[in-house]
């Protein structure tokens, strides 16, 4: 495409002009935009092409429809690219350009061949080429050549393909035409390594890899590994052909090359095959096939599954080999492709030969005949006459035999002369001594770099020691002002202790001032929890004395009173010792076994009172086995206190002005994993988020001042961290709370 779009066909007036200038300008802004914004070129070319339309000018009207047929090729808009092509031929043939005609023709070629019409593709393709030989320079021609060259490998016409990828090669010089050249040599060692050229089919690949190799892109290289790793398989040198598959699998491991991966693994199982490692063969084809069918590619399915049967083939299981044929031969017959179904029937034909149904081989090797003489795969050809030959005179036919027989040795004559063979020999030397050259020169660059690292390694020494030097001297200055600070650090230690003894003092000093206020909340339940025993008591000594005013005292009556008395007094003993125990400070760090459940049932019996009392409902809901955790079993009392007198706060608030409200306390335990769970989940006010984030923090409450000090939930946090617990909170506003314990369980430890 030109750099500037004038056009010099039309003798216009001054006003044309000005109109031609700003079509001219649109359509360079089109151009500017075509690779990186489409949608902005196409909106430039059409705007273009209306300001042509209106002042008749030719080239301009051309060109916008050239890039907007362009912009619909790219977006795969077939048919679209091609009215715009093909509106866009009658203005060039006004405006005479033979660029833009060359053009429109080459892509009006390529969207024929896109949509596998190749007779339309070839015609619009030569007469791009006729217009592009008029040009200056080669590079269109050569494109237009390379691209008819396509086209007959689409059609199977090997020999043909190669002459137009040859002539091609010629007008491009590969350090120039980088891109197009890597292309060109690439397509060209194809169709020559199908033709049986296999000397100059190397040679093609080794120019298109140093084209690639220049470009840099990595699925450029390893599309060309790929085409090595071929010409590789085919000359019977499978441990070079594995290694260029490898390298290519390699390039290919990233997003957005599964099928061209598909491929390199597809070939690795061919030529593991090959090496006599059917497992690892297997492996790959079965990967490659899963990718094809994923990506809906029949054609290449077909080829997973052909090679799968070669694998059973060579393992002498005729059966499954000939089934794999057989699903491969229904794919290829529904695409009609004559060079797959000659495959397709000549790996049939081999399996009933070694079945012993030389008919059906016979029948199966010509059907291959067939199809590889439309081809002109002339290695293809050779191996099925070698074999037709072999069926042939096995089954006594010996005139059909000596025919094909003699047809193998010209074809092999063709094929492997002894001139062909040194050239390939001698190319393929050439290549493993170029690669070793780079592999040496690489060498001796990565010496000299190691060399460079060395040099700046002794400087760095040597600057080293004289910084150590003169560090010598600072560090004795630093000694003795260490000595100052080590003393300032001791002064400091001792000072920390001392504060963090007189923190520790105030924590028990809160602790304890939190467990006395629980106290005095929760005296009326143990008052309660005294004053049943002390009735029962005194209920009894009544009893007894009306018994000895009456006569009627008995040795069996006073033993069973006094029975009955003991166990009142011993229970009165029992709330007086766990009050006593539970309101005195604790200041050692005595660690103890706790039953959680009978601590639960103890927070409960000291509060249970003042929550029949007020109308509660309260559900203990136990784990079947009673977990053990490690701590104070009293400052862990506290914290069920503290959580269960929150839970009854919340509920009697939500209760006030509703009648029809039923407060309800659950407390559930569980074990798993080694600890044990215990939720405090009631129906009361609930909380924001806002409350939740803070509420464990020390005086922080919600409550009015003489309620609470805000201290609770702060030292309740502290003591479960104690014990190596967690405390957590989940709430909704106006529904419920959930706080939930989390302690090490020693029972499922054990």
């Amino acid at each position: 495409m030109p750099k500037t779009i004038i056009s010099n066909s039309l003798v216009s007036s001054s006003s044309d002009c000005s109109a031609g200038e700003k079509a001219g300008e649109l359509l360079q802004k089109a151009v500017s935009f075509l690779k990186n914004n489409p949608e902005e070129a196409l909106r430039y070319a059409v705007k273009a092409e209306q300001i042509a339309k209106k002042n008749n000018q030719s080239y301009e009207l051309a060109m916008a429809g050239k890039i907007a047929g362009n912009v619909h090729f790219n977006r795969n808009a077939n048919d679209q690219a091609h009215k715009k092509y093909q509106s866009a031929l009658k203005p060039a043939l006004q405006a005479g350009d033979d660029k833009l005609l060359g053009d429109l023709h080459y892509n009006l070629g390529r969207t024929f061949t896109r949509k596998k019409d190749y007779q339309p593709a070839l015609e619009h393709l030569l007469k791009s080429l006729e217009y592009r030989k008029k040009l200056p320079t080669r590079e269109d021609e050569s494109a237009s050549l390379n691209h008819i060259g396509q086209v007959y490998w689409e059609l199977k016409d090997y020999d043909k393909a190669s002459d137009f990828f040859r002539n091609s090669t010629e007008l491009i010089n590969p350090d120039e035409q980088i891109l197009l050249a890597s292309a060109v040599y690439n397509n060209l060692g194809n169709a020559l390594l199908k033709t049986g050229n296999t000397d100059k089919a190397l040679e093609a690949y080794l120019v298109s890899l140093h084209c690639k190799e220049k470009l840099g892109k990595d699925d450029s290289i390893a599309t060309a590994y790929i085409s090595l790793g071929n010409l590789y398989f085919t000359c019977g040198e499978f441990y070079k052909a594995a290694e260029f598959y490898l390298k290519a699998s390699k390039k290919f491991d990233k997003p957005g090359y599964r099928k061209m991966a598909a491929t390199a693994f597809s070939n690795l199982g061919s030529t593991y095959n090959e090496l006599g490692n059917d497992k690892l063969a297997l492996q790959f084809h079965r990967k490659a096939l899963k990718v094809f069918d994923t990506e809906k590619l029949p054609e290449e399915e077909a080829k997973s599954l052909n090679n799968i049967g070669n694998v059973y083939l060579k393992r002498q299981d005729y059966n499954k080999a000939l089934s794999y044929f057989r699903q491969a031969l229904e794919i290829k017959l529904m695409k009609g492709d004559n060079e797959s179904l000659a495959i397709a029937y000549n790996n049939l034909g081999s399996v009933f030969c070694l079945k012993g149904n030389l008919k059906a081989a016979a029948e199966n090797f010509a059907m291959s005949v067939s199809h590889a003489e439309q081809t002109g795969n002339k290695k293809m050809l050779l191996e099925n006459y070698s074999r037709l030959g072999d069926v042939s005179a096995a089954l006594g036919d010996y005139e059909n035999a000596f025919e094909f027989l003699r047809k193998h040795c010209k074809a092999d004559l063709e094929l492997y002369s002894e001139e062909s063979r040194n050239r390939l020999t001698e190319t393929m030397v050439r290549f493993d001594v170029e690669l070793k050259t780079s592999e040496i020169n690489q060498l001796t660059e990565l010496q000299k770099v190691q060399k460079e690292m060395l040099d700046r390694q002794i400087r760095d020494k040597l600057r080293y020691m004289n910084l150590y030097r003169s560090k010598q001297r600072e560090v004795k200055k630093r000694e003795q002002a260490q000595k100052a600070l080590q003393a300032l650090n001791k002064d400091l230690e001792v000072r920390i202790e001392k504060a963090l003894a007189e923190y520790k003092v105030q924590q028990e000093l809160i602790i304890q001032k939190s467990k006395l206020e629980s106290l005095g909340v929760l005296a009326a339940g143990i008052a309660h929890e005294v004053y049943q025993p002390l009735s029962a008591i005194s209920i009894s000594i009544n009893n007894m004395r009306n018994k000895a005013q009456k006569n009627e005292l008995t040795s069996q009556y006073l033993s069973n009173k006094f029975n009955r008395i003991s166990e009142d007094i011993q229970r009165i003993r029992q709330v007086i010792e766990h009050v006593r125990l539970f309101s005195r400070e604790q200041k050692d760090n005595h660690l103890e076994r706790i039953d959680i459940h009978q601590t639960l049932k103890d927070a409960l019996r000291l509060i249970g009172y003042d929550l029949n009392r007020q109308g509660i409902k309260t559900s203990l809901n136990l784990a079947e086995s009673s977990p053990v955790s490690v701590g104070s079993k009293f400052k862990l009392e506290q914290v069920f206190l503290n959580l269960i007198s929150n839970a009854r706060d919340a509920v009697l608030e939500k209760q006030a002005g509703k009648s029809a409200y039923e407060p309800q306390i659950e407390i559930r335990t569980s074990t798993r994993n080694a600890s044990v769970e215990i939720d405090f989940t009631d129906n009361g006010t609930g909380m924001s988020q806002a409350v939740t984030d803070k509420m464990f923090d020390p005086f922080f409450t919600t409550k009015n001042p003489e309620k609470g000090t805000g201290l609770g939930l702060s030292i309740s946090y502290g003591i479960i961290r104690e014990m190596e617990g967690e405390i957590s909170v989940l709430s909704e506003p106006d529904e419920f709370t959930r706080i939930t314990v989390k302690l090490p369980d020693l029972q499922e430890k054990r």
